[in-house]
């Protein structure tokens, strides 16, 4: 049976990518986002985030946890099967995963996928900040943004915190209809819990977790703090196995129908034209590169189809070229 966390998001994929006939390029630039020249850094945080959660998986099943095998992802649940009365064993597991917890609720491109994900459900594009004040003022109306001030303490600038960034996501569900999804998260994310963690001040004691953030005191049982780790790190490998599906899922060059937008000074956009898109995809790949119609009168049309064969053949066969190159340098080594 499919988890509660991969039932959401899968829905959630779903819907952005067939909301009207431009959503798949809006869906196909959120998928491609960590290869943009202005984004580099997020394919880092996915790889950091796979070594750490492996290398964890790898310490509990040492020590003896069991490991579960759910939707061709292994996660650690259930830790207190064998430990129930061992409260040593109960504290190392929980400060492996609090580690986790807290490095995945702070990785700002995973949220970002989501609220773009969220955004084109409501008709609107692909933005590589959708958490901006200049993108929340333009798309809400008055009566929305008054509400959401409101939970952002009256301004929408400087949403740079996970706390933030939760609330708006949790708006935009909302006004999607996602309440499912929204509750979701809401019910693993704790600031409290993510800020007393990563500051060490908190204490594990026989009946619980006890963390101190400013004035703020929190207590958990055993069973509820573990409910609440294991539902946050289901939900994000979730997140990152579909990411990694969807952009497989394309295994053949296609075009489609995109905007093609000019854009404000605030980088919000002016107007657009509704032009082909040529999405290049391999099997092994899955999308490896798009490209936008050529400007018509840019140079004759032999021109234009030789050189549109020449990016669609290298990019078709971009893995091919990779293992090639790594093949003569190891002869030579040879």
């Amino acid at each position: 049976m499919k988890r509660t966390s991969y039932v959401l998001l899968k829905l959630l994929f779903k819907n952005a990518k067939e909301y009207d006939e431009l959503s798949e390029w809006e869906f196909i630039q959120t998928i491609m986002r960590e290869r943009y020249s202005c984004n580099y850094y997020s394919s880092d945080q996915i790889i950091n985030y796979n070594e750490i959660y492996e290398t964890i998986n790898e310490q509990m099943e040492t020590a003896g946890f069991q490991r579960q095998i759910l939707d061709e992802n292994i996660i650690f649940i259930n830790s207190l099967i064998r430990i129930e009365n061992n409260i040593e064993e109960i504290c190392d597991s929980l400060r492996l995963k609090l580690i986790i917890y807290c490095y995945i609720t702070e990785m700002k491109y995973l949220q970002d996928f989501i609220a773009n994900l969220l955004w084109i459900q409501l008709g609107k594009t692909f933005y590589v900040d959708p958490f901006s004040d200049s993108v929340l003022e333009k798309n809400l109306t008055d009566k929305e943004k008054a509400i959401l001030k409101k939970r952002l303490k009256n301004s929408f600038t400087s949403i740079n915190s996970s706390e933030k960034r939760i609330k708006v996501i949790a708006f935009l569900c909302q006004k999607t209809n996602n309440n499912e999804l929204s509750k979701y998260i809401l019910s693993f994310y704790n600031n409290h819990l993510r800020n007393s963690f990563y500051h060490s001040k908190y204490l594990l004691s026989k009946n619980g977790y006890i963390g101190f953030d400013k004035k703020t005191n929190i207590k958990l049982n055993y069973n509820e703090l573990t409910k609440k780790l294991d539902k946050c790190i289901s939900f994000y490998t979730d997140l990152i196995s579909l990411i990694e599906h969807y952009r497989k899922s394309y295994t053949k060059t296609i075009t489609i129908k995109g905007r093609k937008c000019d854009y404000s000074s605030n980088n919000l956009i002016d107007s657009y034209e509704i032009v082909d898109v040529i999405v290049v995809a391999n099997p092994r790949l899955g999308i490896v590169n798009t490209m936008m119609e050529l400007k018509k009168g840019s140079s004759n049309k032999k021109e234009k189809d030789n050189f549109l064969n020449r990016f669609i053949e290298f990019a078709e066969n971009y893995d091919l070229n990779i293992n090639q190159d790594d093949s003569k340098t190891e002869n030579k080594q040879k």
